[in-house]
């Protein structure tokens, strides 16, 4: 199994995930995890293809709030759908 698919497992059973596996796993999908212009642990999450911008507290050391993995997770669900219907759309298929 890839790093990628046991990233997202985990956040999905609701494992706490250290500042790093977040950035990864965002990486992982194409988000651009960007450090805030202020500095400190604040961070911007870009989405090109959903156009989502989210802003996250990742700490240096310890676990990243649930709150903060949920919402990473709804974005990787959105760019999950906007992928399943550019596929329908490049083999033909109707486009819900």
């Amino acid at each position: 199994m890839s790093q990628r698919k046991k990233l997202l497992e985990r956040a999905q059973n609701g494992a706490d995930l250290n500042g790093e596996d977040f950035r990864t796993l965002a990486r992982a999908f194409g988000i651009e995890v960007r450090p805030s212009a202020g500095g400190g642990s604040h961070f911007g999450l870009y989405c090109a293809p959903t156009r989502r911008i989210q802003t996250v507290t990742v700490p240096g050391a310890g676990a990243v709030k649930r709150c903060y993995v949920k919402a990473l997770l709804e974005i990787i669900e959105e760019i999950e759908s906007v992928r399943d219907q550019t596929d329908k759309g490049e083999n033909g298929d109707e486009r819900e």
